[in-house]
């Protein structure tokens, strides 16, 4: 059963989670957290990892320990739980000039770690095979994160191909029925296949990616939350788990956050990592704009006109850590309410 103090039933058999409990998070997924630091993402350095979960107990650093790239925030999928279907941001690809200026600076700063993810499909960009390759050669760890459903046996092999480190591929169910209601213009099927041919293709061609599969895990899954995990191991090399928190999207079978709306989580994110939007804006965390529920939440600036380092430097995000760091509420209004992480 998952750690007592993560989990607790509510009287009307809804469950809240406490994300922001680190030691009983990183203890429920102990087995996950070694095996993706055993096989490759030590190259980002002991420290780095340590500072994504407790970033309090170290300065703050120069230069964002990780960026969380944005190709596309469009989708083929309508998941039921996500936020992409609301359309709270307008819709697009990065062009090719934003994406050459990420990774210009990417490479310049010689930052260590680039995730690959969004509130989209990243392969549904039209020019995701290149642009995964150049980020591989840009960085020392890219982790990549797909439904692995609208994909050609091209896309499969340039990401394999391009040597990255982490493949996560997010599943809902070990139901046809299930995944497809969740996932909808998702194909249980398809979903099968693919990870077949990906498992293959990286075997034959010797790639070193660490292919894992994330369940995504809402209330009612907890009685067969150990069925779901045996289902899906032959598929991968690793299993890992994720809550599907409630987004304000309409899906009732999702966990609450514990904090509520008069209460200020303690956050990591102002400390590891900076996220890049396709259309090169900047916000304060990923979710700033779910807090605001407009365009980009708060925005710190946009990476066609400003550089890595005085986004993660400027006013708004010091203002932002130093208020986290010393509980100062009254400087980090945006945060009120927010689950965090």
């Amino acid at each position: 059963m998952p750690h007592t103090s993560l989990l607790k039933i509510e009287k009307k058999m809804r469950r809240q989670i406490n994300v922001t409990d680190r030691i009983s998070r990183i203890w429920y997924l102990k087995r996950p957290y070694f095996k993706l630091i055993t096989s490759g993402l030590y190259r980002v350095g002991v420290k780095d990892l340590i500072r994504t979960q407790f970033p309090y107990i170290f300065p703050d650093t120069e230069l964002p320990p990780s960026i969380n790239l944005e190709l596309t925030n469009r989708c083929q999928l309508r998941c039921t739980y996500c936020t992409s279907p609301l359309k709270l941001r307008p819709t697009g690809f990065m062009t090719d000039s934003t994406y050459w200026r990420v990774i210009a600076q990417i490479r310049e700063y010689r930052i260590k770690r680039i995730r690959v993810v969004g509130n989209g499909e990243p392969t549904f960009h039209p020019n995701f095979r290149w642009m995964i390759k150049e980020i591989a050669e840009s960085t020392d760890y890219v982790e990549l994160k797909t439904s692995l459903q609208y994909v050609k046996d091209a896309t499969i092999e340039a990401v394999v191909k391009a040597n990255i480190d982490a493949i996560r591929i997010s599943v809902d169910s070990n139901s046809k029925e299930e995944y497809e209601t969740l996932r909808q213009g998702g194909n249980f099927e398809t979903l099968l296949t693919n990870l077949k041919k990906l498992i293959r293709t990286r075997n034959s061609l010797r790639g070193k990616s660490l292919i894992t599969i994330t369940v995504m895990l809402k209330p009612s899954d907890q009685e067969k939350e150990y069925e779901m995990m045996a289902f899906w191991k032959p598929y991968c090399d690793l299993v890992s788990k994720q809550y599907v928190l409630d987004m304000k999207t309409g899906e009732s079978d999702s966990f609450l956050a514990t904090t509520s709306s008069e209460e200020w989580p303690r956050c990591s994110f102002p400390f590891k990592e900076l996220k890049v939007f396709w259309d090169g804006n900047v916000p304060l965390c990923k979710y700033s704009h779910l807090q605001t529920r407009d365009d980009i939440g708060l925005p710190l600036g946009n990476i066609n006109t400003d550089t890595i380092p005085t986004l993660w430097n400027g006013p708004i995000m010091k203002q932002y850590r130093n208020a986290h760091r010393n509980r100062n509420t009254a400087a980090m209004p945006i945060c009120r309410g927010c689950f965090g992480t």
